[in-house]
């Protein structure tokens, strides 16, 4: 496994674990750059991406001590699409005018380093173990 790996795995399952639940709980909070006037609908969408923040939080916590290489460039490849794919959308959501507040482009910048991490482990190679 390459070093820092387990390490950055674990940081994203405590941050996925946080969002989720946050996402879960306090829906309304989370969704404070949607403006004040959030629908029935839109809470229940808000939950839905909770859960699925919280499938993330699983895989990465278990994938940390995953031995199978391929398998885990899955996860790393998973983790990539989600994080990369939410900067775009909340990327293009801002110029849009659809989402505002002074702490998107905070969020988004977050998401942003954090895709690039997986990034990195995902094109740095394994030491090879000796014979």
């Amino acid at each position: 496994m390459v070093k820092g790996l387990r390490a950055y795995l674990t940081f994203n399952a405590v941050v996925a674990l946080l969002s989720g639940i946050a996402f879960l709980l306090v829906p309304l909070q989370m969704a404070s750059t949607q403006g004040p006037n959030i629908s029935a609908g839109e809470v229940i969408f808000i939950r839905s991406v909770g859960g699925l923040i919280l499938s993330i939080a699983v895989l990465d916590w278990y994938a940390r001590d995953l031995k199978d290489q391929k398998m885990m460039q899955g996860v790393l490849l998973t983790n990539f699409l989600v994080h990369a794919t939410s900067v775009t959308i909340d990327t293009m959501a801002v110029f849009a005018g659809t989402i505002h507040g002074g702490t998107e482009w905070y969020n988004i910048s977050i998401r942003g380093l954090i895709a690039l991490g997986f990034v990195y482990f995902l094109l740095k190679k394994s030491p090879k173990k000796s014979q």
